[in-house]
């Protein structure tokens, strides 16, 4: 008989959003693990790394801005529409900054 299979997923929300991950709706950031069951058993689990967005609207990121290309490998450009003044900060899945 085989152990169970483990495997890995990234998600992305937006501050003020969730989503259903370990159990229970999710707001923050973090590490959540899915346990999937087969009828003898478990059968599989996934782990889930939780980034939350923060400092974005909705509105704001439909509208006034621009992230190209899409997917990307080492380098891309970031156009922000409007009159304010934006600070913007690039962080891993793992809530990592990069510079």
């Amino acid at each position: 008989m085989f152990g169970p299979l483990q495997g890995y997923a990234g998600q992305v929300i937006f501050q003020g959003d969730s989503i259903f991950l370990g159990g229970a709706y999710q707001h923050n950031s973090g590490y959540f693990n899915d346990t999937l069951s087969a009828a003898h058993g478990c059968d599989s689990i996934i782990v889930t790394s939780l980034s939350v967005i923060i400092g974005v609207g909705k509105k704001q990121r439909d509208e006034c801005t621009s992230i190209f290309p899409n997917p990307f490998h080492q380098n891309f450009n970031l156009k922000i529409f409007g009159n304010e003044n934006v600070n913007a900060s690039v962080v891993d899945v793992t809530g990592r900054l990069l510079q």
